[in-house]
């Protein structure tokens, strides 16, 4: 299969499809997700990102599988060694001084709610008004162009959310957030103009705090 690259300073981020096996026990999902994911990775290769899209025929035999998209980073630099999305820290301390709750729906994979209709909005608001964070993702509180979300939650990227649980990053609350655009390359450049031009809309309109724009190279 092929993959579209983009090479930085230091390292290479790019996609690549994958089948793992599928399994009916969930003992040691994580675990079972990374051996079998790293069986099929190249040396060097870390796997950050990976989404589970549907079930496939294995080639060559009788067991089904998982196809699965997975993001890699391919780095010079031995400390992104540490970057894998499988690696699991426990936590050494407790705070229980607020109930925080983590709302996930993982569409795309026989989910009957969230995504593009918004169907999940009521879920999320009955939940955030029993705690005192809500934590959730895109699929959950987005409604096509309209995003309706709780005062007392925070809404982050699906594999933010995974590194949060697996005890690999930790969340805080501020005042603003700078915002770093990255644009892939497009055969079009009435696209990258489209995009640039709705980003300065939004400094100029709602203020945001957006202090660069990187246009990315397609690789080899």
């Amino acid at each position: 299969m092929g993959r579209m690259s983009y090479v930085m300073a230091t390292a290479e981020l790019y996609e690549r499809e994958l089948i793992v096996p599928a399994t009916t026990s969930n003992t040691n999902l994580r675990r079972r997700l990374c051996q079998a994911v790293t069986q099929q990775l190249q040396p060097g290769e870390v796997p950050i990102r990976l989404a589970v899209t549907g079930r496939v025929r294995i080639p060559g035999s009788n067991q089904e599988g998982h196809h699965c998209e997975i993001g890699l980073l391919r780095s010079l630099d031995s400390n992104h060694r540490s970057a894998s999305i499988f690696r699991l820290d426990r936590r050494p301390v407790e705070n229980a001084q607020q109930f925080n709750a983590v709302l996930l729906v993982p569409t795309g994979v026989g989910a009957e709610i969230g995504g593009h209709a918004g169907d999940a909005m009521p879920v999320a608001a009955l939940l955030a008004s029993v705690c005192d964070t809500l934590i959730t993702h895109p699929n959950v509180v987005n409604a096509s162009d309209v995003i309706e979300m709780p005062a007392n939650s925070l809404y982050v990227e699906g594999s933010v959310i995974a590194r949060l649980l697996l005890g690999q990053v930790g969340l805080q609350r501020v005042r603003n957030n700078r915002l770093l655009v990255v644009l892939g390359p497009h055969d079009d450049e009435l696209f990258v103009h489209a995009a640039i031009n709705s980003i300065n809309a939004a400094r100029t309109s709602y203020g945001l705090f957006q202090p660069q724009v990187l246009r990315l190279e397609q690789g080899p």
